[in-house]
């Protein structure tokens, strides 16, 4: 019981320990702000996080929400691993939206412990 305990308490106090992640050129309350892409600054700081990746890599689900906020949507696939997707170019509820186009994302691949192994821009 006691074994249990420390360790809970080992592993709580490591993660109240992890600090905000930082990324060079990437300007998070921006990010934030821009929700839908509606005002193309996702897409413009898109290039910061692709040339600093690895830098991105590594990092937990926690730490993502802290730098760029809560994904548009999420998907969980098997053994444990989910995707986060982060919209780069106008939704269709932005004035700006040109359908037809190119509908931009940003993929962040998490693996079964948590912390982002994979980044990607796609296209739909």
């Amino acid at each position: 019981m006691r074994k249990s305990i420390l360790a809970t308490l080992i592993a709580l106090s490591a993660c109240a320990c992890q600090s905000e992640k930082k990324i060079p050129g990437f300007d998070s309350a921006s990010w934030k702000s821009d929700k839908k892409g509606c005002d193309g600054i996702r897409l413009q700081q898109a290039d910061s996080l692709i040339k600093y990746r690895n830098e991105v890599k590594g990092m937990t689900v926690d730490q993502v929400q802290k730098v760029m906020g809560l994904p548009n949507s999420s998907e969980l696939i098997r053994r444990d691993q989910q995707y986060y997707i982060y919209t780069l170019s106008p939704a269709k509820t932005c004035p700006n939206f040109k359908k037809g186009g190119k509908k931009l994302s940003l993929r962040l691949r998490f693996n079964s412990i948590g912390t982002v192994n994979e980044l990607t821009i796609t296209s739909r």
